[in-house]
């Protein structure tokens, strides 16, 4: 199965913490490529994939491949024995995929029956910790609609709420 996220963000911590192998999909481009990405993204990274390695962008995407294994040889590995591998593709041409394919074999044989069992458990962490994080969070964002309802039934002395009343208001509204 895959798992495809949209932009750099919170959600691929999340996704991470889901799959077996996170690979991670980015556009060629010129001058210092990586600046823009988190670098918690590419911590997290498996397998960089610098797509459209074809026509006028090969050049481009040959330096971004570069500028990220760069990179990725400053950072700390995620798996003991894993070093995540940089790779460049062309959909339009067909080219990369074998290649890409053999990496994740390549990864799925690193990691052995030991690795994953690993892997599985962290992920089971990571989501638990994700988890209560949110719980959490959302308590706090009922302790914040508390005082802004108490204070503003004080500051208009508006006392048509019980605090019961209020109570119930702030459990039943959506978030």
């Amino acid at each position: 199965n895959v798992i495809e996220t949209v932009g750099v963000g919170q959600r691929e911590t999340l996704v991470s913490s889901l799959v077996d192998i996170f690979v991670l999909v980015l556009p060629p481009a010129g001058g210092d490529t990586y600046q823009g990405i988190k670098r918690g993204i590419m911590e997290l990274a498996d397998i960089v994939v610098v797509n459209k390695d074809d026509g006028d962008l090969q050049v481009a995407a040959s330096r971004t491949a570069s500028q990220y294994r760069t990179a990725l040889s400053l950072m700390r590995h995620k798996h003991p024995w894993w070093k995540p591998r940089v790779i460049r593709v062309s959909a339009q041409e067909q080219s990369g995929m074998a290649l890409l394919q053999s990496t994740i074999n390549e990864f799925l044989e690193a990691a052995g029956d030991d690795g994953m069992a690993q892997l599985r458990r962290n992920q089971r962490i990571e989501l638990l910790q994700s988890l209560v994080t949110g719980h959490i969070m959302a308590q706090l964002d009922i302790e914040a609609k508390v005082r802004a309802l108490a204070v503003n039934s004080d500051e208009t002395e508006d006392l048509q709420y019980t605090v019961h009343e209020m109570a119930k208001e702030i459990l039943n509204s959506k978030k």
